[in-house]
Order: C-alpha cells, then structure tokens, then sequence
C-alpha cells in the first residue's frame, strides 16, 4: 500500500532516514553529557530560556563571545516543542542527530538526482542513480567520526548539514542553471555562519577557488550523445541582469540574517574588535589554543575516521585522474577539493581536533557512492569472474553497515553507558542540585568552572576570591553550603578531571549517607589524607564555618582510582 503513494526515492529516502536515525538516536534517552563542550551548548540554550534573551548568549550569567548562538537556539527550541521545564540531556542530543539524518538524506538525493548513461525517467527510476544515493547515504552514517559526532550535542554535525546544502544548492545553481537555488546557497551559508562564524567560509570557499582554476585546465566534456542528458555539463558564470539580481538578491539575505544578529549583539555585548580577533583568528595560533596536534593530524586520522568508505577513494582518485573525461567529472573534482583541499588547509593551522573535519566528510560519502556504482556498471560490460567479484563487494559494503549497526547496538549499551557513568559530572550536578536548596549560593573557587557542571547543576555559580577578607557573603550567609571549584588535570581533559567541593559538615553527613564511596565513581573526602588548614588555604579557612571538608571528585576511562594530591 505504501508503494502507490511513494516514488522509488521517497520509499529509499524513507528508508535511509530509518537505517540512519536508528544509528543516531539509539538509546537517547539513557545518554549524559560528558564534554564540556556538550555542556556549553546545553547550559546556554539553558540560560537563553530563563533570561528571554536570545541575541547575547551567555554562560553561567556571563556574555559568551565565542561562538554565535544558532546551535544553542536549536536546543531551546527543542526544549519548548518538548514541553520540557527545563533542557534535558535530550533536547541537547536531538539537533546534532536529526542534522545527521538530514544529512544522510541529502546525500540520498544528490546521487540519486544523478543520471547515469543509458538512464532515463523511465528506466527503473535511475537504479543505477538511486543505487549510488543509498550507497553514499550509507557509507556517511558508517564513518566512526560521524557516528560519535551525530550522538553528542556539539554544534559541528549541523555546520556539516550546512555545509553539504552549501554545496548542494552550489552545485545545482551552476551546473543546472537553477538560478534559485542560488538562494539556498547563502541561506545555508548564513545557518553555517550564525552556528560557527566564518568557519563554513573557510569549508567552502577556498575549495571553490582552487576547484574553479582546476576546471579551467581541465579537459572539456564531449558532445552528449543523442538521447543522453547534458545537464551535468559544466557552466560558466551568466553575468546578466536576471542573474546578477539573484545574486544580489542571495547576498542581501545572507547579510539581513547575519546582521540582524550580529548588530544587536555587537552593541548589547560590549564585544571588541580585539575580542574577535582573538575569538576568531588567533584561538586558532599554537599560543593560545589548547588543541595544539602535529601538522600530520589530519592525514594520519581523517582515513581510520572516514572507513569503510575511504578505502575506495585511492583507487577512485587513480582512476579520476587517468580516466577519460565525463559528464559528472567537473562534479567530482568539486568533491576532491572540498575534501583535499581542507585537509591542506586545516593541516597548516596549530589548533586541530576530530569534530573540525566533520564538514568534509560528505565530499567522502559522495565519491564513495558515486564510484561504487561505476564500478558496478562497469563490471556489467566485463567478464563474468569480476562481475561477479564487483557485486560481490557491494553486498559486502551493505554488510558492513548491518555490522556497524550491530555493534554501535552492543556499544551504545556497553562501553558508552560505562563511559558516560565514569566521565559525566551527572551524579555530581545531580547531588548537588538535589541536597542544596535553591536560595543557597554556589561559589567558584578557582573561576573555571567546567561548563557540563554547570548544566547539571542548573544555576550560575559565583565567583569566591582568595585575596578578600570576606568572600562575597561566605560569613554572613547562612545559606552558604557549598563552594565549587574546578582543576583541569591530566592529558586527557575528556576522560580526567577534579572537581573541589567545600561543604559544610551537615550536607557532608548527608553526602555520605547518598553515596556509595567506595566505588571510583564517587565523592571521596580528602580529610582523611590532609588536615583542613592544608586543604583550605588563605582567607577562605577563616570565612568558612568551622568542621568544612574538601572532596575530590574523579572519574578515569579506565576506572582506576588515584589517591588525590591536595591543591596548593
């Protein structure tokens, strides 16, 4: 019944959406947040729906000038059609999954749009098309990289979507002559830009610049044979009067949209020039970023990131380049260089991390597909033996989507719950937000307060000072109970951190009666190791009433427990 009402591409979209939201939003609801990147994205769309204020995002009360704040107003809105009170750890994990979706769906559709040679509108529906957009479809939601960035709430899964629609809606504009999908162009520019800045720019634009001087050598297409679609021909550029008000007309809303974020927030943030040179250019010097990774980063880890699918681009590239010239070729070379060439680029720079490569793995997708099913129709003209050894592998290449979903099943119940246990700050945010009551303040200790604590903890916390005779309330409030203090430590800052809790000695006694201390997931107190006058410095011992214990919170990947060292 319900192939009279679908197409062929609707029923294999339809199915592509399943196959990939299984991947993305299994076991959802049994997930925490362990990055604190995840939690940055989570306490702001937080703080957005309790302020009202949507242009200046902030963190824990404070303007947050990093990023733009589109990946934060997804969450907020996800939370409002969820009818939640507050963000979940949900909300925060549904737009990075249905951006992976979308993703997988998109590429569906620009392959299987594709017509091969010898396919019309009658044949089958393009099975040969529709093959490569299930191919490409599948070998996206495979990549390991994709897979963990499609199940965690960082914003780079929708800069991917937006970069791929980029580059759809490009590509449609200007080898179809579909002038409107030059609008697409720059409204998904301007979703990539209000996400993560100018980082789609640098994804797409020095991609186009090299692939256009490589058009402009390259061998030109042959006359389309008689019966046989020219559409993919390359095109130049049409500088007319209808086109160049498309143009303008794209650019407009590409900067109304930016700008009618970006002027309220410039004006209401206080932020300077200095800030964003800082925040958009130099985070990304070997000084003052933390991600600091060899120049060979990205070669050595972009293939095990990418399997199974980058195991057919060598072969594909040797064949691209020795091969005669098609009509989807000048298609091609626009995927090699939005993979290749970003790798160069991103190569060159000191900060370097595996969730800033997620935008070029759809260029990945793209030629996996597109090439599988040319050596598949290409093996039809050939001898039987490798026939047979072709179809062969496209069955294995299926095959191993069914594994990869087998054991992202196995993982998602295993070693992921056991590692969202062991490094989500959860059990903490939540005992904390539980025992302490809503009028007591939470302070700082030593400013850094890990973002991911804050969302579980559900409110701002406060700055406490060493260097004041009194702390802001620490000896007249009697509502103070806890001070939170957070030490980066290790070289794993995903999978090692302490956290320092000052309580009194009633929250302690109740602490202890929750909590199971001896497992290495829990609260341990450190009096047992070092007197209080050790592990309270300073001013503050004398602005905390007396009987305060110091508790060290750590959770490894391996589980092991380390005795704490008490901070100096």
């Amino acid at each position: 019944m319900t192939g009279s009402f679908l197409s062929p591409r609707a029923r294999d979209a339809l199915a592509v959406s399943v196959l990939a939201g299984f991947l993305f939003f299994h076991n959802i609801a049994h997930r925490e947040i362990r990055r604190p990147s995840e939690g940055r994205v989570a306490r702001v769309a937080q703080e957005i729906l309790d302020t009202g204020d949507w242009v200046v995002p902030h963190l824990n009360g404070q303007p947050r000038l990093q990023k733009p704040p589109m990946s934060s107003w997804l969450v907020a809105i996800c939370t409002k059609l969820s009818g939640h009170p507050e963000v979940t750890v949900q909300d925060a994990l549904v737009p990075p999954a249905l951006s992976a979706v979308a993703l997988a769906v998109l590429l569906y559709f620009w392959l299987a749009r594709l017509r091969r040679d010898g396919e019309g509108e009658g044949d089958g529906d393009g099975e040969s098309a529709r093959a490569a957009g299930m191919f490409g479809a599948l070998a996206l939601v495979m990549m390991p990289a994709v897979i963990g960035q499609g199940r965690c709430a960082e914003m780079d899964m929708f800069v991917a979507l937006c970069t791929a629609a980029a580059y759809f809606c490009f590509e449609r504009a200007w080898f179809d002559g579909a002038r409107g999908w030059w609008i697409g162009f720059y409204l998904a520019l301007a979703a990539g830009f209000l996400t993560k800045g100018h980082v789609i720019l640098v994804d797409f634009l020095p991609a186009v610049l090299v692939w256009g001087l490589w058009q402009k050598f390259a061998p030109r297409n042959p006359p389309a044979a008689a019966g046989t679609s020219s559409a993919a021909a390359p095109r130049r550029l049409q500088f007319s009067l209808q086109s160049l008000l498309v143009q303008v007309l794209g650019l407009g809303l590409f900067f109304a949209l930016v700008l009618a974020w970006g002027l309220p927030f410039l004006e209401r943030s206080g932020m300077t020039w200095e800030a964003f040179k800082t925040e958009g250019l130099a985070r990304f010097s070997e000084k003052t970023t933390g991600h600091v990774e060899a120049w060979h980063f990205y070669f050595a880890n972009v293939p095990p990131w990418t399997m199974p699918a980058f195991l057919l681009l060598p072969y594909l590239a040797w064949r691209d380049w020795t091969g005669p010239e098609d009509e989807h070729k000048p298609r091609r070379r626009l995927w090699w260089c939005w993979l290749g060439v970003n790798v160069l680029l991103w190569s060159l720079l000191a900060a370097k991390q595996r969730h800033y490569t997620i935008p070029w793995y759809p260029a990945v997708a793209l030629l996996a597909g597109d090439g599988l099913v040319r050596l598949l129709r290409q093996a039809r003209a050939e001898n039987p033996l490798k026939r047979l050894m072709t179809s062969a592998g496209a069955y294995v290449f299926v095959g191993l989507w069914a594994l990869a979903a087998g054991a992202l099943a196995v993982y998602a119940n295993t070693t992921e719950a056991r590692r969202d246990a062991e490094e989500s700050p959860a059990a903490f945010g939540r005992e904390v937000r539980r025992l302490v009551p809503q009028d007591a303040k939470l302070y700082d200790l030593s400013m850094i307060c890990r973002p991911h604590v804050l969302f579980y903890v559900g409110r701002n916390v406060h700055t406490f000072s060493l260097d004041t005779e009194e702390g802001e309330g620490a000896s007249k409030d009697q509502n103070l109970l806890l001070i939170l203090a957070m030490q980066q430590s290790g070289e794993e800052p995903l999978r090692d951190f302490d956290a320092y809790v000052l309580i009194n000695d009633e929250l302690w006694s109740e602490l202890k009666s929750e909590l199971d201390l001896t497992s290495p997931k829990a609260f341990r107190p450190l009096a047992e190791h070092a007197s209080s006058d050790v592990l309270i410095e300073g001013d503050l011992s004398k602005n905390i009433r007396r009987g305060a214990v110091l508790i060290h919170l750590r959770w490894h990947f391996t589980g092991h427990w380390d005795p704490p060292i008490p901070p100096r």
